[in-house]
């Protein structure tokens, strides 16, 4: 079984919604994600949901190998939204500001400089599913992140805050 991961565009009063009835949050997601996933595709400047796939974990250890301030995949990060899904993970959201913090951090590195001294054989890069030395599956990853930069700046710019979870 693959986790996979995935974050959610919440506008302030969509947030405010689901922090005062958090019992709509899987109709919620599954209603978003489903109607992204029957319409044409979309650049993730423009959409609501992003999936990284399992890259969720490599892009984590890239990004906490350099102290990066928001780790959207670190357990504990970011506000219980207080329910769990429907796999016993938990869902937490970032708020605006976070998201913004994250989007400006971003425009201070790129995916070549999180993995310029990376060691592959270094176990502390070893994460789930990626080998580091597999080109294909680091342009993978490379992709996803590139993917995330793209969202989260978009959601940044729009005052939104982002809801992670796992399916």
């Amino acid at each position: 079984m693959s986790i996979i991961g995935n974050l959610l565009r919440l506008t302030p009063a969509q947030l405010a919604w689901l922090l005062d009835d958090p019992g709509q949050t899987h109709a919620f997601v599954h209603g978003i994600v489903m109607a992204e996933l029957r319409a044409a595709p979309v650049s993730p400047e423009r959409a609501r949901s992003l999936c990284v796939e399992k890259s969720w974990h490599a892009i984590s250890m890239l990004l906490g190998r350099v102290d990066f301030p928001i780790d959207f995949f670190a357990p504990g990060v970011g506000a219980d939204l207080g329910e769990e899904s429907d796999d016993g993970t938990d869902r937490r959201y970032l708020s605006a500001e976070q998201v913004q913090l994250a989007a400006d951090w971003f425009t201070l590195t790129t995916f070549d400089e999180l993995v310029g001294d990376l060691d592959p054989a270094d176990p502390d890069t070893k994460v789930y599913w990626v080998h580091w030395d597999e080109p294909w599956q680091v342009g993978m990853v490379r992709d996803h992140f590139d993917e995330l930069v793209r969202f989260v700046t978009a959601a940044a710019h729009d005052g939104d805050a982002i809801l992670r979870f796992f399916t």
